[in-house]
């Protein structure tokens, strides 16, 4: 493996998209109600917990990942709790 300056603009820009709007997540507004959101699919299920504000969507935190066999037998709203 050869690291060179197409690599390297590479890194730099996964690293500027993990930390910049609107990947990067955001602190709490205390004044400013959450909203959780979740979804299940045949192989996943993930979560997303935002607050909208004046000045727009703030992520707080987020979560995927993959079922395992038991799991993937669960119905939707089983998946989704």
């Amino acid at each position: 493996f050869k690291w060179g300056p197409d690599q390297q603009h590479s890194f730099d820009e996964f690293k500027r998209i993990l930390t910049t709007y609107p990947l990067f997540l955001e602190y709490p507004d205390s004044s400013t109600p959450f909203v959780l959101t979740t979804d299940a699919l045949g192989i996943g299920i993930g979560g997303i917990l935002r607050q909208d504000t004046p000045s727009g969507t703030k992520i707080n935190y987020f979560k995927s990942r993959v079922l395992d066999d038991t799991e993937r037998k669960y119905d939707t709203i089983e998946q989704e709790a």
